[in-house]
């Protein structure tokens, strides 16, 4: 089983929500509930919901689905004017973008410490769920970063999986003289090169210094002075160097550079497990894929992040509370969490019928990293702001442009820290 002990449920990913008015306030007998969530997650939830509904004879769940890139701002504002949804997927944490424990801070999301699946959450998991000695979200999974791979295509380079940083470099030249994108990265999309960063500082930031949070919370470091931050923005110039990228990479966004992958034109993709769901959206049926850590120095070294893509929590002014926390202890059960990692490729822990954990396939061969002290948890979660991780990815696309330093890329990230820390 996954060893829980070391990480935190919690994503990497914003999320996207529909506006919605409930029906009326009180108990069961008010039989709508709310919710706001993302496109690309449609097909997931909704399963889930008609188990709910049925489940709960006369209990309907109105639910709005909106892209991503509004998603934050807008959440925001219906919150503001006492406009959203009973129930609102957010992320976990401080760091992410529409970050839970934010909105608990300023009062608009609902305690949920009482919870039956309270108990269930390792130490670490509730760290990232909790404010003051209170816990105010449900982390929905298990999503790790890590490098998916085609094997057709690894097979017919003569490229084996690399079990090192400079073994993957070396497989990015060659395999970029056979014409294909080693790998795929949208250098235009902010969110996909923070991807990369934090897999690159999970070998090295974080794995040689744990503490490397505190240390910047309590002026100890700083992203411009740390050897492990100054290795990350090296590492990333040392597979542009190899040709690991496309030579359009400045100008590539997400939709274009999953299609690239899940149509065989990249060998690889650095994504976490919730793009899964997306890479097989845009594969034919016959495309197969696997995984491997993203490499260190050496393979002693190699760490696998891992966090909750989703933290659900209930809006502090719903219309209706009752429902909205059967919703979500509802889908906190071992059936629907399986069903819900199953569906969205990622891991549910513990929650199959013996106690195992359930892995979506293509995961399987990093199962070695999740069941050891190899894994870490996503730190970015726990830093002041989302604008300090969207400013050193933001920062960081100018190096593909020539537009900015590495030096310069990390004192951006100095600045955002500094100025969300105020």
């Amino acid at each position: 089983m996954i060893k829980r002990s070391r990480i935190c449920l919690g994503v990497a990913a914003t999320v996207a929500a529909g506006l919605l008015t409930a029906c009326s306030s009180g108990g069961d007998s008010a039989k709508t509930i709310t919710f706001s969530g993302q496109t690309s997650e449609q097909g997931i939830w909704q399963p889930l919901f008609k188990a709910f509904e049925k489940a709960n004879p006369g209990v309907k769940i109105d639910a709005r689905y909106t892209p991503n890139d509004s998603y934050p701002q807008l959440i925001q504002t219906r919150l503001q004017a006492g406009q959203a949804s009973d129930v609102i997927q957010t992320t976990p944490g401080t760091g992410g973008g529409l970050a839970a424990l934010t909105l608990a801070a300023g009062g608009q999301v609902a305690d949920l410490t009482n919870s039956s699946w309270i108990s269930s959450l390792p130490a670490s998991t509730k760290k990232i769920v909790t404010l003051n000695g209170k816990v105010y979200a449900y982390p929905t999974d298990l999503a790790p970063l890590f490098v998916a791979y085609n094997p057709e295509i690894f097979t017919r380079a003569g490229v084996s999986v690399p079990t090192t940083f400079a073994e993957l470099t070396a497989a990015c030249s060659t395999l970029a003289a056979t014409g294909v994108t080693p790998i795929s990265l949208a250098g235009a999309s902010f969110q996909n090169v923070s991807i990369l960063l934090q897999t690159l500082a999970a070998n090295n930031v974080f794995g040689p210094d744990a503490n490397w949070n505190s240390e910047r919370a309590d002026k100890k470091t700083t992203f411009a002075s740390s050897p492990g931050w100054r290795k990350v923005v090296s590492d990333l110039q040392k597979m542009t160097d190899a040709k690991c990228f496309s030579k359009d990479v400045a100008g590539v966004k997400a939709p274009v550079h999953i299609q690239r992958f899940a149509t065989g034109q990249a060998a690889m993709e650095v994504m976490p497990a919730q793009a899964i769901v997306q890479v097989r959206a845009s594969a034919p049926k016959s495309f197969r894929f696997s995984s491997f850590a993203f490499p260190a120095d050496t393979s002693a070294q190699t760490k696998v992040s891992a966090a909750s893509g989703i933290a659900l929590v209930v809006n502090a002014k719903a219309a209706n509370a009752p429902l909205a926390r059967k919703l979500i202890d509802f889908l906190s059960e071992p059936k629907q969490r399986a069903s819900y990692a199953r569906t969205a490729g990622t891991i549910a822990p513990g929650a199959g019928a013996d106690g195992s954990d359930v892995y979506t396939d293509a995961l399987t061969p990093l199962k070695p990293y999740l069941t050891t002290e190899r894994a870490q948890t996503l730190n970015y979660l726990f830093w002041p702001a989302a604008s300090v991780a969207q400013e050193l990815a933001t920062s960081a696309q100018g190096l593909f442009t020539g537009q900015k330093s590495a030096q310069q890329v990390l004192k951006d990230a100095d600045r955002a820290w500094d100025g969300a820390s105020k």
